[in-house]
């Protein structure tokens, strides 16, 4: 809406319900009299207008979001087959689960009796593969799109003081 009524020319300002001012007590709630107080607020200048981002901001935000949920997708794909695999009482002897040793140990090592427990087994391996996948896709959109985007030099500098503060103890 905020676009539509700017791209013709007007004057749109966007204010968030948690910044309007209420008085304690008033409970009652109509249309007429909520526009009534938010003219009297606005000529008063006692409205804060929120900053509403760019089309671009909106596309990094997504792609942020999208990150997450492959983040999700992926750490319940791990879950459901390290669950599955405990429920046969397979156990992973190595030091850190889901690095290359531990995926070559899935994929060459493990066998169930049943075949249509392997089955499942394999349906699981391939959805954890596939979520991996998932996210290095993304992760590779994300820095391709971030380095265009005109907060770059922002996200550049957030980057290195995150690194240095990882880095130095």
């Amino acid at each position: 809406m905020y676009r539509h009524l700017s791209n013709k020319g007007h004057t749109c300002l966007i204010i968030a319900p948690s910044l309007i001012p209420t008085k304690p007590g008033d409970k009652v709630k109509t249309d007429k009299r909520d526009a009534i107080q938010l003219a009297r607020l606005f000529r008063a200048g006692e409205l804060t207008p929120i900053y509403v981002s760019e089309r671009e901001d909106e596309a990094i935000r997504d792609l942020s979001r999208a990150r997450e949920d492959a983040m999700l997708i992926q750490r319940l794909a791990r879950q459901r087959l390290k669950s599955f695999l405990l429920c046969h009482n397979i156990h992973y002897a190595g030091k850190a689960n889901w690095t290359e040793k531990h995926l070559r140990h899935l994929a060459d090592e493990v066998r169930l009796l049943n075949a249509a427990q392997q089955v499942v087994f394999q349906e699981y391996v391939n959805t954890v593969t596939e979520a991996a996948l998932r996210m290095e896709r993304i992760l590779k959109e994300i820095h391709f799109y971030v380095k265009q985007w005109r907060m770059y030099p922002v996200v550049d500098a957030l980057s290195q003081c995150a690194v240095r503060k990882w880095l130095l103890p």
